[in-house]
Order: C-alpha cells, then sequence, then structure tokens
C-alpha cells in the first residue's frame, strides 16, 4: 500500500503500529483534504497499539504531488 516508513511511534517508541487507510465507506467521519471541487485526498490513519497515539498521514507519493501543487511550492 505506501512505501512511506510510519514508525516507531514519537511518543512511546513502539513499533506495534498498525494502518488504517481511509476511503469512501468511512462515509463522513472519513479525514480527507480537498484538493479540487469533487476530489479530495483520504489520510491514513496510523495507530499505536500500545499507547493508543494516532496519526494521520498521506500515503500514497502522488497524492503528495498533488498536495504540493495546489498548496505548496513546486520541487526544482
Amino acid at each position: 500500500m505506501s512505501d512511506i516508513n510510519f514508525g516507531p511511534c514519537p511518543h512511546c517508541q513502539s513499533d506495534d503500529l498498525v494502518v488504517v487507510p481511509s476511503g469512501p465507506a468511512d462515509g463522513y467521519g472519513r479525514s480527507s483534504i480537498n484538493v479540487g471541487a469533487l476530489t479530495a485526498i483520504g489520510l491514513s490513519r496510523v495507530v499505536c497499539l500500545r499507547c493508543g497515539s494516532v496519526r494521520e498521514w498521506v500515503a500514497d507519493r502522488e497524492h503528495l504531488k498533488r498536495l504540493r501543487k495546489k498548496f505548496g511550492r513546486e520541487q526544482g
């Protein structure tokens, strides 16, 4: 699913993590960032099974490029 390294947990340093991807089945509770009128980038949730910490992550590098194009500076 992703080539991004999520761990370890920044709070307890555990590597006992799960990634919960966001998708259309999540309904209105879905975490996402709008990048167009009808386009949103879903955020994956990374949950530490030791301390319960939850982080949100963009797990697709193509989505990172879209975010950079809309909100950030272009890479040269």
